[in-house]
């Protein structure tokens, strides 16, 4: 008993001295799975089944996968894949953009397709940061609870459709 405790101390330092949030999910999940793989962690969920879209090795992938077809639903599954595969608590439009450009599928302005996802309601994404004061400052976003349930739902109808073609 003595040294599971020790244990538990040692992994709680271990993992506070980690600063980023993705960080210590990706450690805990590692060892989840390598220590306990009967207890079929899902990423980011704490535990139980795995969610849709857990399961993509990269992110063309995920991309593959849900098919979006405008700007608005590209920027939404780019976001979407850094923060709950990459474990990025913040995103900015460079990135997301860039992600799409290297696989052909830039958005032409992803300020403008981040901000339709926005005005959505419920919202798909949320703006939680900006520096600079100028109106093109670096903003920061974040995929919502209904953002990551209507990329979760591309997913199941695209697997769907798949399935149906097989039949």
């Amino acid at each position: 008993m003595a040294n599971e405790i020790d244990t538990m101390q040692a992994l709680a330092k271990a993992l506070d001295a980690l600063d980023d949030e993705g960080a210590r999910l990706r450690v805990i999940t590692w060892a989840a799975s390598k220590y306990a793989p009967s207890v079929g962690v899902a990423k980011g969920k704490g535990g139980g089944e795995e969610a849709p879209g857990e399961d993509f090795a990269d992110f063309p992938s995920l991309f593959d996968a849900t098919d979006p077809k405008t700007d608005a639903n590209k920027a939404l599954v780019a976001a979407y894949w850094h923060q709950t595969s990459q474990g990025q608590s913040d995103l900015d439009s460079l990135t997301l953009n860039t992600a799409l450009k290297n696989m052909g599928h830039g958005v032409g302005n992803i300020t403008d397709a981040l901000t339709g996802q926005m005005k959505k309601k419920p919202a798909l994404i949320l703006q939680v940061g900006k520096s600079g004061k100028a109106k093109q400052g670096r903003k920061k976003y974040r995929v919502t609870s209904a953002g990551v349930k209507a990329v979760q739902a591309m997913i199941k109808s695209a697997h769907e459709v798949g399935n149906e073609e097989d039949a």
